[in-house]
């Protein structure tokens, strides 16, 4: 997939338009992916990778994996309505293992999922994505440079504008999320966000809570 490398950059100036038109650069000329002809056949072979972002006991008998672009609203509100109630009734109670995998779809959405990737431990790499989404709308679009919004916004979580030029420039979470991307695109046919693969079975679109229970009740070993 071609990406305009301008799509990132428009009006920046500073810092934020080096660290922006790197990764739109490395997007354009390395981002064209082959589809392979596996398709839909390994989505039964669905699980933990390395690196993945995971939530919830090991052991659960369900595991819900989520692919989302940071800039997709149909994602944020899944994040805003009904993962808080997924968790809550899923994830915490142990029936539910969560996996997250990014599919930017545009090189700002790739930005975020670098910030997010830059935090240490799973717990506080989904409060960032929680904060992302949660703000949205503040850092997608606005009078400041995209950078500066996402600094703005990222502070409330400790990060300093200094931790996110340096997170912007690690090559090594760029490729990690290209990886993702990757594999959503050729070995499951990820081609939309929100996209949820359930014990195997592929679910596109921001589904509601009532949606997921009825997806996952009969999945439950006491299931009649």
């Amino acid at each position: 997939m071609q990406i305009d490398r301008q799509s990132l950059i428009y009006g920046a100036i500073g810092a934020g338009v080096v660290i922006l038109a790197v990764l739109a650069y490395v997007l354009s000329s390395s981002g064209n992916s082959q589809t392979g002809s596996s398709g839909n056949a390994n989505i039964a072979e669905a699980g933990e990778i390395e690196g993945d972002m995971v939530m919830g006991d090991p052991n659960a008998p369900i595991t819900v994996i989520e692919y989302a672009s940071m800039t997709c609203a149909h994602c944020a509100a899944f994040h805003e309505q009904t993962f808080p109630e997924l968790k809550k009734n899923y994830i915490d109670t142990g029936k539910v293992r969560m996996i997250f995998r990014e599919y930017p779809l545009d090189d700002l959405a790739t930005a975020a999922s670098m910030l997010a990737r830059c935090a240490k431990e799973d717990s506080q790499k989904f409060s960032m994505l929680s904060l992302l989404f949660k703000t949205q709308r503040e850092w997608v679009a606005g009078e400041k440079q995209p950078v500066e919004r996402l600094s703005t916004v990222v502070r409330q979580a400790g990060m300093g504008r200094a931790d996110v030029d340096a997170c912007l420039d690690n090559k090594d979470v760029f490729a990690e999320i290209k990886r993702f991307k990757g594999t959503g695109e050729e070995k499951f046919e990820i081609r939309s966000t929100p996209t949820f693969i359930i014990n195997g079975n592929k679910h596109a679109g921001a589904l509601s809570f009532e949606t997921f229970e009825s997806i996952l009740k009969p999945l439950l070993p006491d299931a009649s």
